[in-house]
């Protein structure tokens, strides 16, 4: 079965961009609200935890629920044919709920900065080092996204991987048999299930013949139906 094509993809890639600047948009007009009021809400206790630590706790819950219905498991067992290849696609939603966790971890250490008294130096350091850890994190998962890290391509020729820092051609020659079904080699920003995955490789390593047809539809039709 063929998938949207590399524009779709493209578009979803965007659409996630969008929403994870938009989660970012917020979360600093909620800290700048927080800044405005603070006296405020320091001198009501319910008041000031409501305000400080409830939206990023929610928030941060919310990412954890996602996260879970993103799972692996929960992956499809398919391709996209795009471009001459067996596309593996970015895991868009799963990325962004990445970079959405590491910014409701630094805003909830914003507040934690804010709320604690001027003497408690344990805290005050653990968030003047892990914000800027965060928002490090925070950018590096949207770079990952913005750059399609996690996209598998199965050409004739062998695997294209992109990742963050480019894109890396691997002829069949240099592939190792089921090394993408390992946990540790496959890419959770891939969407597709890790033993499809794994089985579609290895079935190609095991019978060169076969690559030949990669890319077109009849060749996705054999590789399914083995």
């Amino acid at each position: 079965m063929t998938s949207p094509s590399a524009p779709v993809a493209l578009r979803s890639i965007r659409g996630a961009m969008v929403a994870v600047w938009v989660a970012a948009a917020l979360a600093a007009a909620w800290i700048a609200a927080a800044v405005r009021w603070h006296e405020t809400f320091l001198h009501d206790m319910v008041l000031g935890i409501g305000v400080f630590f409830l939206p990023p706790t929610v928030f941060f819950g919310a990412m954890q629920v996602i996260r879970w219905r993103l799972q692996p498991l929960r992956r499809p067992a398919a391709f996209e044919i795009d471009g001459g290849a067996f596309v593996a696609p970015v895991a868009t939603k799963a990325q962004a709920v990445n970079a959405a966790t590491a910014l409701a971890v630094a805003t909830a250490l914003v507040c934690t900065y804010g709320w604690q008294e001027p003497g408690n130096y344990f805290d005050l350091v653990a968030s003047r080092v892990g914000i800027p850890l965060m928002a490090v994190l925070f950018l590096v998962r949207v770079a990952r996204l913005a750059r399609r890290a996690g996209r598998i391509e199965l050409r004739p020729e062998g695997l294209r991987v992109t990742s963050l820092f480019g894109v890396r051609e691997l002829p069949w020659e240099t592939v190792e048999a089921a090394r993408y079904g390992q946990p540790t080699h496959t890419p959770g920003d891939t969407w597709v299930r890790p033993e499809f995955l794994a089985g579609a490789v290895n079935q190609y390593l095991s019978n060169p013949a076969a690559r030949q047809a990669i890319g077109t539809a009849e060749g996705y039709e054999q590789l399914r139906a083995r």
